[in-house]
Order: structure tokens, then C-alpha cells, then sequence
């Protein structure tokens, strides 16, 4: 149904486009994790909240857009990303709005721009109540609780829930990713080793999977491996160092990033 309304929009002239049009046209872009199509799909949000300044879905996918660029270290998009971020999650929550993808877009943003870890948790967990069964919903509360440093248990039980309720997600990659991540911060190794790899295998060129992946491979011992993955990081992106990624990975569980971290230096990705 998305996906048809996505197209229709996608059909219109951009000048009779409202501020709905103007979300739906921005939202393929945003599962890219490209630059030139994140800047794209911001192009298209910001038109969309001069529209309607009070559109919580695309405050939160704009303030999602943002986080992405922050976490990997991009050119800003504007003067001050982390500030324009932060100021679009706090402005989807302020508008009461109850839909479930924003509450958890915007809690995510507040999480990983690390504003506001606790209103970040209590914003995911109120996504959830909203709508559990939203396999998408469920993931990203999942990553709020992983990354937020929340419920390590409600992490694994929310990102269980969403591979079952939606096995084959356009975003799948995604899930498979925060549960490796969850099963290394859990110390279950062989279960985070095949979680990343299938996220690879569906997403070959998304970094945030080969950080992951050489994480694991590092924690169960297989260096050489891991440092296979860390020369197709560099071929996705030749800027990646471990202090950008120290730097621009703001996340609260510091237990799971000093693996992270580590890992990618052990595995030979360059300091700086």
C-alpha cells in the first residue's frame, strides 16, 4: 500500500506537490545510506515541514536523515547537523503525535546523537505500546534499547519479535544487524557471527554491517577474517578510520562500542 501511494506521488508535478507527497517522495532514498540520495530525501522533507511545520513523520524522518549523516562522519548538510537533528526529534515528540514510526525515528535520533539517552528510551518504548506488531517498530526500539544502553533482554525480545512478524522486510538487513549486535553484547558469538553475515549477504555495501561484522569476527577470534571485511569496508568507504568512527558512534553502551572499536582496530583498520 506504501509503495503504491510512494509512486503516485512519485507521478505528480513538483509543484502541486503537498507536504504528504513531498514525505512519500523522500522516503526511498532514505533506506539508501547514500549520501547524494540522504541529501535528496532532506531536499524533500524540509519543503514538506515549510508545508506543515507541525508534520511529525517528516520531522522524524528528517531528524533520521540527519543522524545518518552524523554517525558516518558526511559533510553537514546544513551549518549545524547535530543541532537541526536534535531540534527535529524534540519537535515530532512535541506535536503529541502517537504514530509509532515517528516516536521511534525520533527516539532513535535522540539516542544515537547522544542528546538524550533516557527521553530517547522512554520515546522508543512508547513507539512500541503504540504498535507492537510493526516488525520495522519493533526493530528500531530494539536498536533503542541496544544503543541507549536500555533493557539488553527487551533488546533481544523486540528484535526476535520483528524477524518473525516481518521475515523479509525491505529492510531486513537492518534487523539482522541490531540482533548481531544484541547477541554480542549478550556474549553469544555464534549467533552475533550469523546474524551479520546475513545482514552482508543482504546489504553488501552498508557499512554500519561490516563494522558489525568485523566486531564479531574479531570477538570470536578470527582476525584474519575480520580483516578481510575491514579491506571491503575501506572499498565502500576510504575515509573510514577507527577515530571517525569513535568519534561519530555516540552511543550509551559503552561496553558494546569499546567492542566495536576494538575490534576494527585489531583487525587493522586504520587509526586516522
Amino acid at each position: 500500500m506504501l509503495t503504491a501511494e510512494i509512486e503516485r506521488a512519485k507521478r505528480k508535478h513538483p509543484e502541486n506537490m503537498d507536504a504528504y507527497d513531498l514525505f512519500l517522495q523522500a522516503l526511498p532514498g532514505l533506506y539508501t545510506f547514500d549520501i547524494d540520495k540522504n541529501s535528496q530525501s532532506l531536499d524533500l522533507l524540509h519543503r514538506a515541514i515549510k508545508i506543515d511545520p507541525n508534520y511529525p513523520q517528516a520531522l522524524a524522518y528528517a531528524a533520521w536523515a540527519y543522524e545518518q549523516r552524523l554517525t558516518r562522519g558526511w559533510p553537514g548538510y546544513g551549518q549545524n547537523d547535530l543541532e537541526t537533528a536534535v531540534s527535529l526529534a524534540r519537535r515530532s515528540i512535541t506535536t503529541a503525535t502517537e504514530d509509532p514510526h515517528a516516536l521511534a525515528f525520533s527516539g532513535f535520533v535522540l539516542v544515537m546523537t547522544a542528546e538524550d539517552y533516557e527521553l530517547g528510551v522512554l520515546t522508543g518504548e512508547r513507539a512500541l505500546q503504540n504498535n507492537p506488531n510493526i516488525g520495522f517498530i519493533s526493530m528500531m526500539v530494539a536498536a533503542v534499547f541496544l544503543f541507549g544502553g536500555g533493557d539488553i533482554i527487551k533488546a533481544k525480545e523486540c528484535i526476535e519479535h520483528a524477524i518473525r512478524v516481518s521475515p523479509k522486510d525491505p529492510a531486513a538487513h537492518l534487523f539482522y544487524m541490531i540482533r548481531g549486535l544484541i547477541y554480542l553484547d549478550l556474549g553469544e558469538i555464534e549467533k552475533a557471527i550469523e546474524s551479520c553475515k546475513t545482514s552482508v549477504q543482504l546489504f553488501s555495501t552498508w557499512d554500519t554491517s561490516l563494522w558489525s561484522l568485523i566486531a564479531v569476527l574479531v570477538e570470536n577470534g578470527e582476525v584474519q577474517e575480520a580483516g578481510k571485511v575491514v579491506q571491503r569496508l575501506l572499498k565502500v568507504d576510504t575515509t573510514t578510520t577507527v577515530r571517525k568512527v569513535n568519534t561519530n558512534f555516540r552511543i550509551n553502551n559503552q561496553g558494546l562500542k569499546m567492542k566495536m572499536i576494538e575490534g576494527l582496530r585489531k583487525a587493522g583498520l586504520p587509526e586516522k
